[in-house]
């Protein structure tokens, strides 16, 4: 699958682009199958937009797994145990350093959106347990805009989705 999805993504992007945004998807998939592991696995969705009729290129990913979810496994750090709720959890995740393991790892989302929105206008959308977390970042931009809060519906593990976009360009056929 991540050989399938990286020649996508390089098609797509091309080589420069792709490689790092194939970086962020090898992370939401790592993510899936470190944390993931229930009877149900884990899915996974990808598309492409040519941008023919929106102006704007498109792939988005969405990886989605019925695991423990973020907030029991950063919990499993004390360094986290005090998360009081599943948007805290996400919001700490996105924070360098934060893991669920006393190992000095989780560097992997924060990677994500500055690998992903060094390349173009980015979006990731995770939701946990009663959290949903919304983050962007766009070229060029050093920080990302991010939100979050609960929701009413309870999520089973973690549901991630990133969107990088491109603006076409306009071709000389088009400026006519």
């Amino acid at each position: 699958m991540s050989e399938r999805l990286g020649r996508l993504t390089l098609h797509h992007l091309g080589p420069r682009d792709g490689r790092r945004v194939c970086q962020g998807i090898g992370e939401l998939i790592d993510n899936a199958i470190d944390h993931g592991a229930s009877t149900c696995g884990a899915f996974i969705a990808a598309q492409a937009y040519s941008g023919k009729t929106t102006g704007y290129r498109r792939l988005e990913i969405a990886v989605c797994d019925t695991g423990i979810g973020v907030l029991d496994h950063l919990r499993r750090n004390p360094e986290h145990r005090l998360l009081s709720s599943s948007a805290a959890a996400l919001e700490r995740a996105l924070q360098r350093g934060a893991s669920g393991t006393e190992d000095k790892r989780g560097n992997g989302l924060p990677d994500l959106l500055t690998s992903s929105g060094a390349t173009a206008a980015t979006r990731l959308v995770l939701r946990s347990g009663d959290g949903l977390l919304r983050a962007g970042r766009h070229r060029g931009k050093g920080a990302s805009v991010t939100h979050t809060f609960p929701t009413p519906m309870v999520v089973r593990g973690t549901w991630s989705w990133l969107r990088v976009s491109y603006r076409t360009k306009p071709t000389c056929a088009s400026m006519n």
